[in-house]
């Protein structure tokens, strides 16, 4: 595991992945009442602030506390949303999983499973490299250095399995999302981007990489990674 990443050179993040991100790629929004909407932008707010805090001073540095001073809420607020600083942070992991399911629907279904995962996985980071400015992207950058700095939330993150992915790669394999085949296929593929994206954290901290050159490296990484697991059936 890496060390708790030092503070970057980078401005404040600015971004918006929980909104703007589904927002683009889920289609038509609802139309909720006014206190769905409220909690909603409430619980974004939350989200926005604590990556903003933890871009500046590291994950390991940043508190609920501050979250909810930096929104202007009782941190008994924050809990409601979100029972811990860890699972804040994993939230997204949850938009990013989300939204790569909804770009696994429109992948053909004749593609095996794994290459069906890395082709939405391209498109959705396709997505972030094209973006200006390249604010999902910091997210994504915020949150690896996260995960490398905080070894249980590293470990938490792995067993994030949403609903959308779950459900998507049961009708992809013919089954129900209760089969074995469903969980085996999904671990597969998470073991691979762990394997393919370690390490990103520190080129991206060394300045090695910058918020724009992201997306490509991670989608580099992944192809030879999958390109090595391939090769083990040789």
């Amino acid at each position: 595991m890496l060390p708790p990443s030092p503070a970057r050179p980078h401005g404040p993040t600015d971004c918006r992945l929980v909104t703007d991100t589904i927002a683009i790629m889920a289609g038509p929004p609802e139309n909720p009442g006014l206190r769905e909407r409220k909690k909603r932008a409430t619980r974004a707010r939350l989200i926005d602030a604590a990556v903003d805090l933890v871009d500046k001073q590291g994950y390991l540095n940043t508190t609920v506390e501050q979250i909810a001073n930096a929104v202007d809420v009782s941190p008994r607020t924050v809990a409601h949303y979100f029972p811990s600083k860890d699972r804040l942070l994993l939230s997204l992991v949850d938009t990013y999983i989300d939204t790569a399911s909804a770009l696994l629907a429109d992948v053909p279904d004749h593609l095996p499973p794994l290459l069906a995962l890395l082709e939405c996985n391209l498109q959705l980071l396709d997505r972030m490299a094209a973006q200006q400015p390249p604010t999902d992207a910091r997210r994504l950058a915020t949150l690896l250095c996260s995960l490398h700095a905080s070894p249980p939330l590293q470990q938490l993150s792995a067993t994030i399995r949403t609903p959308p992915l779950i459900a998507e790669m049961a009708r992809r394999l013919g089954t129900t999302p209760e089969d074995r085949r469903v969980e085996l296929t999904l671990a597969v593929w998470w073991a691979m981007v762990g394997n393919a994206w370690s390490g990103v954290s520190s080129l991206y901290v060394a300045g090695t990489v910058d918020t724009a050159g992201l997306p490509d490296l991670l989608k580099q990484r992944l192809f030879e990674e999958f390109d090595h697991l391939v090769g083990l059936g040789d």
